[in-house]
């Protein structure tokens, strides 16, 4: 797979090289990134609010 050279820290594979495969297994994985980003603020959020409700 062939990734661009022009990349700030996080490189992507260049858009046009892509197969659909590709394009289709890359934002399976930013879904899975994402749905992990959720459930860690979801785990902050309900730890706040056990906090919160200890102090009550």
């Amino acid at each position: 797979m062939y990734y661009s050279n022009m990349c700030g820290g996080f490189c992507e594979p260049d858009s046009e090289s892509l197969t659909s495969d590709d394009k289709k297994a890359l934002l399976e994985e930013k879904k899975a990134i994402m749905e992990a980003k959720i459930a860690t603020i979801n785990h902050m959020i309900d730890s706040l609010n056990k906090e919160g409700s200890k102090s009550d």
